[in-house]
């Protein structure tokens, strides 16, 4: 199999004898004219006339990813222990089926701190609805493309 001597077979015409995929036949000289390992198919031993010892396979695929937790944000940013209570209570309030007026005067009545205008309650709904909308966004991972390529290394 290495530093073998071969000749091609001929016809009587003079032109290569060929096996039933095209190749020309070798008729080995100098050297092992059988396989070591006979379980290995005559196809993968010279397959492409790549030459193993100077090319490295590697496994190539691209990695997908979609998330909202690479990009910087203003709902990234956690409230305060203060605030958090606030805005619980406005959504214990807020889920029982109240309006933003009626839970503006309830806060007001139970002496929480909290602006004068009732809008103010109403802007609190829409920025916390607004970020649980994208702090929950759905994570998408996968591996696609899967290829094999090789890498010559230079001597």
């Amino acid at each position: 199999m290495f530093d073998d001597k071969f000749d091609w077979l001929k016809n009587k015409d003079g032109s290569f004898k060929r096996d039933r995929n095209g190749q020309r036949i070798p008729k080995i000289i100098e050297g092992k004219s059988h396989l070591t390992n006979p379980f290995t198919p005559h196809y993968l031993l010279n397959r492409y006339r790549l030459d193993f010892d100077s090319y490295i396979p590697f496994l190539v695929y691209v990695f997908y990813t979609k998330t909202h937790l690479l990009s910087p944000s203003q709902y990234n940013k956690s409230l305060s222990k203060h605030r958090l209570k606030l805005h619980n209570e406005i959504f214990k309030l807020h889920n029982q089926g109240l309006g933003y007026r009626r839970i503006h005067r309830k806060l007001v009545e139970n002496g929480w701190e909290i602006g004068k205008s009732p809008n103010t309650v109403d802007s609190m709904i829409r920025k916390r609805l607004k970020r649980n909308e994208i702090l929950n966004q759905p994570i998408i991972e996968k591996y696609q493309d899967f290829d094999i390529e090789f890498l010559q290394i230079e001597e």
